[in-house]
Order: C-alpha cells, then structure tokens, then sequence
C-alpha cells in the first residue's frame, strides 16, 4: 500500500523529528507574522531553515544506483508532483480569473521570481524543487568523482568547503543581469533583470555544498547524541551572532550577508535543529507527530502558501488580531496539505500524479527510498 510505502525501513527517527521542525519552519517563514514586519525572527528562520533542508536530503543520498535510475527516481519524486502542481494552480487561476500572462514560461524556467512575476506570488516556493532536482543530480556526480579519485571523508569535506566558498561568492551572478540585445521586458521575471538561470541552476553547486555536507556527515548526524550543555553553548552563541548581526541567507533572491557570520550562523543553526530533534525524538508522541509532518513536507512545501493566502484574506476581516489570523493560517498551511497527503496515499489515481511509486502491494521492494522527496 502507498502508506507503508511513505513510511518504509531504515529511517532514522532524529532526522525525520529534523524535518519536521524544518518544514514549520519553511510555513512560519512565508507567513504573515514574520513577513509584515521583516523582523529579528525572519531573519533567524532564513538564516538555517533551507540550507537544513537540502542538509538532511543528503543524509539519505543513494549513489549506488546507476545514474539514469537515479535520474528516473529523483524526477518521479521531485519533478512530476512539481508539474502536477503546476497544472493545477494553473487551471484554478484561470478559473480564478487570474492574469497568466507568461505563466508556461514561467513554470518552465522554474524560479521563485519567474513564479511571481508570470503566475502568483504563492506560488514562489515551488522554486525549490526543480533547484533540489538538479542539486541531486550534481551532487550525486560529485560523489562518484570523489569515490573515483579515492577521497578520504577529510577530503570530501574539503570539497564541501570549496563548494560552498565558490557557491556564495558567486551567489549574485545571474541575479537581474541584463542580457545584451534582450529587451528587460522579454526575460522571465518582474523586469529587473535575469531571474536567475532557469530551475535555479546558478543555486546548485552552493546547494550542492550543503547536500554533500549530509552524504559526508550522514553517521554522525544519525547517531549524534543530545547534549544539554553543548546545546546552551551553541544557542547563546547563535543568538549572539543575531544580536549583533543582521546576515541571513535567502536563496531564493540569491541574498546573503557575510559569508563567514552566515556559515557560522547555518552551522550552528543546523546543530541546534538536529539536537532538538534528537530530544524530541525520545519523546513518542511529539516524535511521531514531528516526524509525520516531516514526512509530508513535499505535500506542505507544494500548498501552504496558497491555503495560508487564502486564510488571511478571508480571516482577516473577521478577526480583530492579525496575529491570531497568522496564527489560524499557520495551523492552515500544515494541516490542510496534510490531509492532501492522506487523500494521495489512499487514491492511486492522485498518487500518480503526486507520489513517486505506482500503489500496491507489488512495489513495496521501494519503500526505502520512496519517502526522501524532498
């Protein structure tokens, strides 16, 4: 069955608790408590919350399988419930009455700006996974590379670090970049410029850094042990970074403050995450819920900002906080896609377009990877 197939052997409890705090993360990020001010708690969310993410979608690479199988796989996974979405915002803003003028072009070249420009801004975090697609493909090169050439997990890190170095510095390349003889008007985007190269390809080898960080880390992050006193250490040292600082980093605009405060700041950021979901992780209840939620987080990345959206604008007249609206569309953006992923699991024909295996008991053999999408 699809369920069992979601919640196939081998996981490790921690790193599902991880990306569940993560995926919180990701819809408190776009919500209206921490986007109408651009406050302190923004910047916190934006200074680790992704590059976390594509951190624990390295902790599960598979470098083992041939790489048209892990093309075939990681395009089931990331690709076909992208375009799925994709159809379905566009037929419901048609319906809507929605301008989408340019709206293929921007599906197809797959940024966030791309997305606001030529569709809805809701639908901007769809950029993700197109860039994680591609970041799996590189990622996975770079790996086979490394194994060629016989390098040590020292020396893997040192590719880590060469890949972010290069990754950061050249963050900015392609962002709003005039193209000679192509009118501003002509490119994908709000006219200010290249929004990038198309599925954010200019992300990759940064999100490559951070993908192979997991690969390379991946025992040590599984078996980390919680640790009180280093926990305290690393929080105050991180809120002291953002209390002198104001450095985060934000892909999607391809922003980023000071390298060396940004990468302290996502190093210990992704500590404090990962020690908090080992805790948790001793806990059943909040485990099994955060590690739900985590294995949903495909279903929440793909709608929460349009449920979130439509929550505000209709809660909004009706309750005097808009606190508490953002609060209402918080608990909205999670639990709803939630419910959209129980509705995949149990129908086979939603499951086709959304999930990355055929349903039934005969493909069970792929429930070990069937769960790591994003």
């Amino acid at each position: 069955m699809i369920s069992q197939l979601i919640t196939g052997p081998g996981r490790n409890v921690t790193v599902d608790v991880a990306k569940g705090i993560g995926i919180i993360l990701v819809v408190l990020g776009h919500n209206w408590i921490v986007q109408h001010e651009d406050g302190e708690l923004g910047r916190i969310i934006y200074s680790f919350h992704m590059p976390l993410f594509i951190l624990i979608s390295g902790i599960y690479l598979k470098e083992t399988a041939f790489f048209g199988e892990f093309c075939l796989h990681k395009a089931r996974s990331l690709l076909k419930p992208y375009l799925s979405t994709v159809a379905i915002m566009g037929v419901l803003l048609v319906i809507g009455g929605v301008p989408t003028t340019g709206y293929l072009v921007a599906a197809l070249y797959g940024t966030g700006e791309s997305f606001r420009a030529g569709a809805h801004w809701t639908m901007e975090p769809l950029w993700f996974l197109p860039c994680l697609f591609v970041t799996f493909l590189v990622t996975w090169k770079i790996i086979r590379i490394s194994k060629v050439f016989g390098f040590s997990k020292a020396g893997m890190l040192l590719v880590v670090v060469a890949l972010l170095a290069f990754g950061t510095k050249y963050l900015g390349a392609f962002w709003h970049v005039a193209i000679p003889g192509v009118g501003q008007a002509e490119l994908p985007g709000e006219g200010k410029g290249l929004p990038g190269l198309p599925f954010s390809v200019d992300l990759v080898v940064l999100c490559s850094g951070f993908m192979l960080a997991g690969y390379v880390l991946r025992e040590e992050i599984q078996t980390m042990t919680f640790n009180g006193f280093r926990l305290a250490v690393v929080t105050i040292l991180f809120s002291g970074l953002h209390y002198r600082f104001d450095h985060f980093i934000d892909l999607n605009k391809r922003y980023l403050g000071s390298w060396p405060i940004v990468m302290l700041q996502v190093i210990l950021g992704i500590y404090i995450a990962i020690s908090l979901a080992r805790l948790i992780s001793r806990y059943r209840l909040p485990a099994r819920i955060l590690g739900y939620i985590g294995s949903a987080s495909l279903f929440i990345l793909l709608f929460h900002q349009p449920l979130q959206y439509i929550a505000t604008v209709n809660l909004s007249p009706h309750l005097r906080s808009m606190y508490g609206v953002g609060l209402v569309a918080l608990l909205v953006g999670i639990s709803l896609p939630l419910g959209i992923f129980e509705v995949a699991k149990r129908h086979k024909a939603i499951a086709h377009f959304f999930l990355p295996v055929t349903c039934g008991p005969e493909k069970s053999s792929t429930a070990k990877t069937t769960k790591n999408s994003i």
